[in-house]
């Protein structure tokens, strides 16, 4: 598939493991209550996630083996209830969660263990998280 935009809708779920997206996937403001699940999945430019709402249970969005081509932009209020799980994940690019808040209280809230990033992680400037932190063994080869 070229790219798909979501932008602003509302799902009670949305499986799209293993697609293939060649150019961006937009969820800007898109609400998924039961999860997002992207295992194995490319998409070859940005992931959009500004401002969406995911999750009510243990994983908001299972990004594990992702490949992202360019960026992943979760700014702007992306909120996850449940963990945002990015084991083994690329990001060609940046990843940024500036204004993102994830709530897992008791469990993990993020984990990006063995993420590999193009040119920098950002969460900062307002990113909150409640529950664990996993960043091990991931590395970002730019700055």
């Amino acid at each position: 598939m070229r790219q798909l935009s979501l932008s602003e809708s509302v799902v009670p779920a949305l499986n799209a493991s293993r697609a293939h997206f060649d150019g961006n996937l937009r969820l800007i403001g898109f609400t998924c209550t039961d999860g997002l699940q992207l295992l194995g999945s490319h998409v070859g430019g940005v992931l959009l996630l500004d401002g969406a709402q995911l999750g009510t249970s243990e994983i908001a969005l299972d990004g594990t083996l992702l490949k992202v081509g360019s960026d992943f932009v979760g700014q702007n209020g992306l909120l996850c209830h449940g963990a945002l799980r990015l084991l083994n994940a690329s990001v060609g690019g940046a990843l940024r969660l500036e204004g993102a808040h994830i709530y897992n209280p008791g469990g993990v809230a993020v984990d990006a263990r063995n993420l590999t990033v193009g040119t920098l992680a950002n969460c900062c400037d307002g990113f909150t998280a409640e529950g664990t932190v996993r960043f091990c063994t991931a590395h970002t080869d730019g700055r």
